[in-house]
């Protein structure tokens, strides 16, 4: 009877923690503050590769924003992915789901076709929707609600015009663009821009969104005998653009944005796609040491992963599109304000974000980024970069073109 007495008490006390710790647990979840991220990219598809590589991207950057604290005692970040297959209307539904499944107020996107399609369902919503791959014109002052963070074509292609025309003495561009909204904009833009550096558009082919025969195209741009041939396509065809370019007999510099800036054109264009050129948002400063944002990302990237040979333009702008997100918070946080989609996008509109990996970043008045552009070449297989224009260079080119 005596063991029975003591052995109740016991339980009770037992009870008593388990009831103290629940209560406390049940506190500190209720404390905690969850700030969610969607990610709106293709998963599945012929663009998968590139989804796999930005879920790296953004997986990596979230797990050095909660383990550095820099949200604040109790919060974290949370990435929430949802398949865009790269095509309009499931973009929209993907954005749909993460508004009303997960309610998240900050959504990442890329491909021209489908930022254009979600831009008004995030107006709509009010839900800040940052794009990090499409470079089409036609994203420009698209909605109160989106913002570019990548320079545009428009923005791109004087800064390439300039560097075939006077850098490199090549004149004649041929350009073989996509049917789309992205190869329509860039159409629109090559040619002026060529014409303001003292160069030419000596011809223009388009195809169709999924085509994978270029043949009839390439043999027409063939008889212009073009030094240069602009691909204004997506990542996945400029490889095969190259490929059958070359078994026709086309030997051109070829050129193109940040979609040559993928694994695909060393494996299908060969030997042939060395020497192309690209631009892209730099990651170098004018001496071409990489910025301290992009190297503390190579080697963390590296460090996670065991290599840094998938770590291309996609990666980088996917890992800043998530620290500007922590970014936005961080600052909201330290003004005593709340993490709102409306202050986060009035502070975007205002703000200067310097530590990024693209060296530091603004936005002009249609909301696209105001930052370096690179020139970058393919050379022995490798991706590098060999000249790069500052911000305030590429405002001045672009005004030399506006102004011819």
């Amino acid at each position: 009877m005596l063991f029975e007495k003591r052995k109740a008490p016991k339980l009770a006390v037992v009870g008593a923690v388990f009831a103290a710790t629940m209560a406390v647990a049940s506190l500190a979840a209720a404390q905690e503050t969850v700030h969610k991220i969607a990610i709106t990219f293709p998963l599945t598809g012929i663009a998968a590769s590139q989804g796999e590589v930005a879920s790296k991207a953004v997986n990596l950057a979230v797990k050095e924003i909660n383990e550095s604290g820099m949200l604040g005692e109790g919060a974290r970040m949370e990435p929430f992915f949802f398949d865009s297959q790269a095509k309009p209307d499931v973009g929209v539904r993907a954005l749909q789901q993460a508004i009303s499944i997960e309610d998240v107020p900050y959504a990442l996107t890329g491909y021209s076709g489908v930022s254009l399609a979600q831009a008004p369902v995030a107006e709509r919503n009010e839900r800040l929707l940052v794009n990090v791959g499409g470079a089409s014109p036609a994203l420009s002052d698209l909605s109160p609600w989106f913002f570019n963070a990548i320079p545009l074509t428009h923005l791109q292609a004087p800064v390439l015009a300039r560097y075939l025309a006077e850098e490199l003495g090549e004149e004649k561009v041929a350009l073989i663009y996509r049917d789309d909204d992205l190869g329509r904009g860039i159409q629109q833009v090559l040619a002026p821009a060529m014409e303001a550096f003292g160069g030419d558009v000596v011809a223009e082919e388009s195809f169709l969104p999924g085509a994978h025969d270029f043949r009839l195209q390439l043999s027409r741009i063939r008889a212009a005998n073009p030094d240069v041939v602009y691909i204004g396509g997506v990542a996945t065809e400029v490889g095969a653009i190259i490929a059958q370019g070359t078994s026709l007999g086309l030997t051109p510099r070829w050129a193109s944005y940040g979609a040559y800036n993928h694994k695909s054109t060393i494996e299908l264009g060969g030997e042939a796609a060395n020497g192309g050129v690209y631009t892209n948002p730099s990651n170098f400063g004018p001496d071409l040491e990489p910025f301290p944002a992009y190297q503390k990302m190579r080697e963390a990237w590296e460090a996670e992963y065991g290599s840094t040979d998938d770590l291309d333009y996609v990666a980088s702008q996917f890992y800043m599109g998530t620290r500007l997100y922590a970014e936005l918070i961080k600052r909201l946080k330290e003004a005593g304000q709340d993490v709102t989609p409306a202050n986060m996008r009035d502070l975007m509109d205002d703000a200067v974000f310097e530590d990024t990996v693209t060296g530091g970043m603004s936005f002009d008045e249609e909301r696209n980024a105001i930052t370096s552009i690179a020139i970058y070449h393919l050379k022995d297989g490798k991706f590098a970069p060999i000249t790069v224009y500052t911000a305030g260079q590429v405002r001045e080119i672009n005004e030399v073109m506006h102004n011819n």
